[in-house]
């Protein structure tokens, strides 16, 4: 551990559970599978206690990198995540850039990397950074604060499971992207990401919230109230009623979309999605947007779903959650409707 950790908490292994509660809440439907990280976690001792600290709280010149995983979700639920292979990537990137790897940051909040990188930071021993970069789950590297407020994501680190090692030193982020397909498909589908390697005081000035101390706490709420009506949970997690009814139709292409029929109500909402909810719109009239974030729970279990999880003839209700971050107001065309090509103004 480095001497400067000033650390206002620590997460343990009674927290995991409730971390990736948390965290599914927070993916508005996509940022991957949860239950792998959480598995994982549970596989660290017992005894294990994870420094969390605040940006703020860091000397200005301390290292932060930030990790994830990225590739199909499908791949990555059928490979054994070896915390090592993040741990190379982050040294990788911390070694381009002349430096070491003083604290592990969170790509976004949402999902399996919320959990990845608590796995990395108790690997290589030092604390996890109280926030992340998107604020929620984004399927493309550059929808970050940092991307907002002008900062590059490179250099960046890719790590295969057979410990191939390809570097990205710098590039915009639409070759970026395509760079970064290519290569992780080159190797298999899915690798260990390391990227934005930042000073503390970087992280500090574009205002990132505690989003991985909100993470934790409304996964707490929302796992102490899971006997409670659907609507009723929603409420104590701080969360907005949107719509609920039945999934009457489930539409697939480059936009997908689902709609949930309410037949006492007599509405219709429209949920459009590609890896995230990405808007919502309650008979025809725009009810919310990214990046707002969107949960559909089952209301028959009370777990959150994912996009991909969401069938014709569920019972759930819509909802979204507090923003964690502010954005800056030209940011909309970084994680806005239009990033993804919608326009949420047409019912």
């Amino acid at each position: 551990m480095n001497s400067f950790e000033t650390s206002s908490w620590s997460l343990t292994s009674r927290d995991f559970d409730s971390l990736a509660a948390g965290a599914a809440l927070l993916g508005s439907g996509g940022g991957g599978d949860g239950r792998i990280g959480q598995n994982l976690l549970s596989s660290l001792p017992p005894e294990t206690s994870i420094a969390v600290v605040r940006a703020d709280k860091l000397p200005d010149d301390a290292s932060v990198v930030h990790v994830g995983t990225v590739g199909a979700p499908d791949v990555v639920s059928e490979r054994l995540l070896d915390p090592a292979d993040f741990a190379q990537a982050a040294e990788t990137v911390a070694d381009l850039v002349g430096r070491d790897v003083d604290a592990i940051g969170c790509v976004e909040v949402g999902g399996l990397n919320a959990l990845i990188s608590v796995l990395v930071s108790a690997h290589i021993g030092v604390p996890i950074v109280d926030g992340d970069l998107m604020g929620r789950a984004f399927p493309r590297i550059h929808m970050t604060l940092l991307s907002a407020h002008g900062r590059r994501s490179t250099p960046l680190s890719l790590v295969s499971p057979s410990r191939d090692v390809a570097v990205l030193k710098d590039g915009s982020p639409r070759r970026l992207e395509a760079m970064l397909s290519a290569i992780v498909s080159s190797m298999g589908g899915a690798a260990a990401l390391a990227v934005y390697p930042v000073f503390a005081a970087e992280l500090r000035q574009i205002g990132m919230g505690p989003s991985l101390s909100h993470c934790l706490d409304i996964g707490r709420a929302f796992r102490r109230n899971m006997h409670c009506k659907t609507t009723e949970l929603i409420e104590v997690i701080g969360g907005q009623l949107v719509a609920e009814g039945v999934v009457e139709e489930v539409r697939n292409g480059n936009l997908s979309s689902l709609t949930v029929v309410n037949d006492l109500r007599r509405s219709t909402a429209r949920i459009d999605f590609i890896d995230e909810f990405l808007a919502v719109t309650v008979d025809g009239a725009p009810a919310a947007s990214t990046p707002e974030i969107i949960i559909v729970v089952d209301r028959t279990t009370n777990r959150p779903l994912r996009c991909d999880e969401v069938t014709r003839g569920l019972s759930v209700v819509v909802a979204t959650l507090p923003s964690i971050h502010e954005w800056p107001e030209d940011a909309l065309s970084l994680v806005g409707p239009a990033a993804f090509g919608m326009d949420v103004g047409e019912g």
